[in-house]
Parts: structure tokens; sequence; C-alpha cells
């Protein structure tokens, strides 16, 4: 092989590297979004927009009218998948939770889209929509 066509393939390959090593840091976060926009009375402002805040949490989106408490064996969040461009990020995942305590039970299974962005070195959600 030619000496540029080593150079081409060397920096594709680094750049796809890069572009997935990223967006395994991003899925990571978009699942700590989702567990801190299910907590009540959570500090959610950096995490999250009110926006966001709002349609993720149950007490906020008036799926349940009572005080519940977050357990993380009641919540799970499937795989990530993603579209980035570096500062932006779109991502659709599957959550599913439920909770006991609260009177009367809840919980369900959520296709949650959700836009972010990078803000002081941390992934922000800047929109939420969930399709049931």
């Amino acid at each position: 092989m030619s000496r540029k066509r080593i150079t081409i393939l060397t920096v594709v390959s680094l750049f796809l590297i890069v572009y997935v090593c990223y967006g395994f840091w991003i899925a990571k976060d978009v699942k700590s979004i989702l567990t801190v926009g299910m907590q009540p009375d959570s500090s959610y402002e950096k995490y999250m927009s009110d926006q966001a805040y709002n349609r993720l949490n149950p007490l906020r989106n008036h799926m349940t009218a009572s005080s519940y408490t977050y357990k993380p064996e009641d919540h799970s969040v499937g795989p990530v998948f993603l579209f980035h461009f570096f500062f932006v990020a779109k991502s659709s995942t599957k959550q599913s939770f439920e909770f006991h305590d609260a009177s009367p039970t809840f919980g369900g299974t959520e296709v949650v889209k959700m836009t972010t962005k990078l803000k002081h070195g941390r992934w922000y959600a800047t929109k939420v929509y969930i399709a049931a």
C-alpha cells in the first residue's frame, strides 16, 4: 500500500475510535440523566433543563400524585442509541420502572428520546420526548 493510503486509513480509523468512545461517554451520561430525572426532589439543574425534568419525573408529568421513593432496582435503562456531532447529541433508549411504595403503584416501559449538549464538561439534556 502507498504511504498516502496508509495515512488516510489511519486518520479514518482514529476518527472512528474517538467517535465511538465519545458515544460511550454520552450514553453513560444519558443513563445518569434518566436516573436523576426519575428521582423526586432531586437537584437536577446541572443535568437537565426544566422541560426535560418535567417530562421525565413521574410527579411532574402527573403519572402519580403521591410521593414515592426512588430505588435503583425498580428502574432499568436499555441500550442507548445515539447520533452525535461531538457537542450535540440525539439519543433514544427504553426505560422501565415500577414503584410500589406510592399510592397507587405505578410504572411502565417507555421510549425516551433526548437532545443533549455538552455543557461545562458534562452532557445536559435540553429536550425530552417520551413515547409510551
